[in-house]
């Protein structure tokens, strides 16, 4: 339990004694023990030139590390002024969003209201009166104007068919002085000369009355 260890170098021993056995290292001479318990001078300088690597390696690691910190840091920083901007900025847009959603809602409002409003005179008998008695009051007059129309044109076309039956009535032809011949007792219509024979008696309708008269003559 001794915290200082112990070398047991005897040297040029034939067998091993009790001192081997207790001992924290054992060396066959004492000059190798000397090596054994002190490392040479080339092995502490490259045991020292290793820690003092890793050392500087761990400092500069460190170092870097610190440097990424700072610059995150740095970036999560703003500029008060900036700072200030980006809140005005975001009071005026969210500001007009606002007045934005106020105004729809006050038109919905609105158009809500005239609606209301409709249906409420629509609904009203009185309302409901004088609009049937106004939409009566179109249709009559629109009917007035369609009867006058309508009542025009057949006047108009009646006194073009009577017209037209004035000309081709026989009695309109006789007023202008004609006459028509017939046969008796046949009742034929007399059209030429050669029809008919000398002492025929032959009947001339007027315009008023009738004459029975005899062919003394043809020519």
């Amino acid at each position: 339990s001794a915290k200082i260890p112990v070398v047991s170098a005897i040297g040029h021993e034939t067998d091993f004694t009790i001192s081997d056995f207790v001992a924290d290292l054992r060396a066959p001479t004492p000059s190798a023990a000397a090596e054994l318990v002190v490392p040479s001078k080339n092995e502490l300088k490259r045991r020292h030139e290793d820690i003092f690597s890793k050392l500087k390696s761990n400092i500069w690691q460190h170092i870097e590390k610190q440097r990424y910190i700072l610059e995150q840091v740095s970036k999560s920083l703003v500029d008060p002024k900036r700072k200030v901007q980006d809140l005005r900025l975001k009071t005026d847009d969210f500001t007009t969003r606002l007045t934005k959603l106020l105004l729809n809602h006050i038109i919905q409002q609105r158009e809500k209201y005239k609606l209301w409003k409709d249906l409420l005179y629509i609904n009203k008998p009185l309302g409901y009166v004088a609009k049937l008695y106004e939409r009566l009051a179109n249709l009559s007059s629109k009917l007035f104007i369609l009867n006058n129309i309508l009542l025009n044109s057949k006047r108009s076309l009646l006194r073009e068919t009577t017209g037209r039956l004035n000309v081709l009535n026989p009695t309109a032809i006789l007023k202008r002085g004609y006459s028509i011949t017939r046969t008796i007792p046949e009742a034929a219509v007399v059209k030429t000369a050669h029809s008919v024979s000398i002492g025929q008696n032959l009947e001339v309708m007027l315009a008023k009355g009738k004459l029975v008269v005899n062919v003394h003559k043809k020519k």
